[in-house]
């Protein structure tokens, strides 16, 4: 049974405009959320958690910001938050650090030799196996680099078919973004990126491929971590965190309650006393629970 609803709509004023915007649950269920194939809609957690991060990251879905798309998995239907590459690079292109990127394809030749190229043109007598992306930051010494095969991603289908080039350099150059700027842009995917994600049942967690294919399976820890996992997710939130930045320095500590966690996100103390709490109500199933899906991951 679907659970009484949370939020029944939210005002922002998104990324590069002027005026506030309001979305309702019903905006969403009705006028933005894709069904599956299936003809399955988001449940009530799905429309919940679009309209937090929406919120969270000025994501306006009438101006192609945002989308919510439903694929059909083998544990039914699956709801992920898609955006668009111009959406990520508005934002990183606005960030004091961003210090450029650069992309382009891995291709292999005839004889075998592999070697990366710039930009997205498809040469002759070369095949394309993967794209690569670097972005740099200022406050960085190395760049952050991501680096995709083709057949991972690629559905052979529509646009994959006439633009395979272009559509895994997008790929590429979005995963590196989210990497250099975990904060601004965690948790939010492409459009491109989608037909991979369904393909391989990709479950968004910050970028971390947590689908039950990737991996045996193991016996998780929770429901006291599902909890705590959701209770954290509106905390991090409203203190303006990712989660990948939380599993980073919980990966580092994952024993130890968070003390230092205002000094390490360089936030307001204030903001960190729903943090504390919830971690002293959930501190095992929190720890197993990023021991299991992120040990070693930073």
């Amino acid at each position: 049974m679907e659970t009484q609803l949370s939020t029944q709509s939210v005002s922002f004023t998104p990324f590069g405009q002027t005026e506030e915007l309001t979305i309702t649950f019903q905006d969403v269920k009705d006028l933005i959320a894709v069904k599956t194939r299936q003809g399955k809609g988001p449940s009530n957690k799905d429309v919940n958690m679009f309209l937090h991060l929406c919120k969270a990251s000025g994501l306006n879905p009438y101006v192609k910001d945002a989308y919510l798309v439903g694929y059909d998995s083998r544990d039914g239907a699956v709801f992920n938050i898609i955006s668009s590459i111009k959406a990520l690079e508005k934002r990183a292109d606005a960030h004091p650090q961003f210090d450029g990127i650069e992309s382009g394809l891995v291709v292999m030749s005839d004889d075998g030799d592999v070697r990366d190229i710039p930009g997205a043109m498809r040469l002759p007598n070369v095949k394309i196996i993967g794209g690569w992306a670097r972005v740099w930051r200022k406050d960085h010494k190395f760049p952050h680099e991501s680096r995709l095969e083709l057949s991972v991603y690629s559905s052979g289908k529509s646009r994959w078919q006439a633009d395979p080039a272009g559509m895994i350099v997008k790929c590429t150059k979005a995963a590196a973004y989210r990497e250099a700027f975990p904060t601004e842009l965690g948790g939010i995917y492409t459009d491109e990126e989608k037909d991979g994600m369904e393909r391989q049942d990709i479950r968004q967690v910050d970028g971390r491929d947590v689908s039950p294919t990737s991996k045996p399976a193991t016996p998780q820890p929770a429901p006291v971590a599902s909890i705590a996992h959701d209770e954290l997710l509106m905390l991090l939130e409203d203190a303006g965190i990712s989660e990948s930045r939380f599993v980073a320095w919980a990966n580092a500590q994952p024993t130890s309650p968070p003390d230092g966690y205002a000094s390490y996100l360089a936030i307001p103390e204030a903001k960190c006393g729903g943090l504390v709490k919830v971690w002293d109500k959930h501190s095992e199933g929190i720890a197993s629970w990023v021991r299991n899906n992120f040990q070693g991951q930073q």
